[in-house]
């Protein structure tokens, strides 16, 4: 950005010179209006969001401005994460020659060099102390640190973290089976007793459910709007409530959990 700078400025000084030299009012005018239409071109392409669109132009780019459009930063110009400086202006000229000479990369090849430093980019407009307060975000925030890059979890433009960047790190065949024994394990813990599985609720949540649901307090660990996890009650689940029975008392005949065809963040989003 630097270099950047020092080219204006170079440019300035010499149209300053220029005018010194041969000043007539249509030449000074002339001057003004294109100093004046290229700050306006400077300032779309650098901050407006509608600019992004001329990323899509380039083939290349397109499926990364798809997904852009799909995220909470879509709001945003691609150069807030992006610097747009001398070096990177080189690249994309760069880029440019290798597309129209048909030797443009793979757009996946892209995303795995691409990753966001987390200081350079993420954490310029996300607090880490924000962040943290989520306990999913708190788990991984040290990996990310590490990593130096939230983009092992994040795609860098859709945001929402496919089971693919979960498995990454988890072994997905452990994850499948561990999941179709958890109603086995709820059912045990629920007839024996309340084991610590109650330790993180509030005391005032915890005498509502203990109220409601009786012994089946563990259910609640993935069902309910308390639930770690996040998995919703079936409305009818709240009028078996009402009438005083707790989840064993219709939930018998528990079955084995199948989450294979289900995104990981659909119960792993707190």
């Amino acid at each position: 950005m630097t270099g950047l700078k020092a080219k204006i400025s170079s440019t300035i000084s010499k149209i300053t010179t220029y005018l010194k030299e041969k000043a007539t009012p249509v030449n000074v005018a002339l001057v003004v209006l294109i100093i004046l239409v290229g700050y306006a071109a400077w300032a779309f392409f650098e901050h407006s969001p509608a600019a992004n669109v001329f990323c899509a132009t380039c083939h290349v780019m397109k499926p990364f401005y798809e997904e852009f459009q799909e995220s909470p930063h879509r709001q945003f110009n691609c150069h807030v994460c992006h610097v747009f400086d001398l070096e990177t202006a080189q690249g994309t000229i760069r880029e440019l020659y290798l597309t129209i000479t048909g030797q443009a990369p793979d757009p996946e090849e892209l995303r795995l060099e691409a990753r966001l430093h987390i200081e350079d980019e993420c954490l310029q407009c996300h607090r880490r102390e924000d962040l943290a307060k989520l306990p999913l975000h708190n788990i991984h925030l040290e990996v990310a640190e590490i990593a130096d890059s939230c983009t092992f979890c994040h795609s860098s433009h859709l945001l929402k973290p496919h089971n693919s960047d979960c498995t990454q790190c988890h072994d997905l065949e452990r994850m499948l089976e561990k999941h179709k024994g958890y109603h086995r394990y709820a059912f045990a813990i629920t007839i024996l007793e309340e084991q610590n599985v109650t330790r993180n609720l509030p005391p005032e949540v915890l005498d509502i459910i203990k109220e409601v649901a009786g012994p089946s307090v563990e259910c609640y660990r993935c069902h309910g709007e308390t639930a770690t996890w996040n998995v919703p009650l079936d409305p009818q689940c709240y009028v078996g409530a009402l009438e005083g029975k707790t989840c064993l008392d219709c939930h018998k005949d528990l079955p084995e959990i199948d989450i294979s065809d289900d995104r990981c963040t659909e119960c792993h989003r707190k």
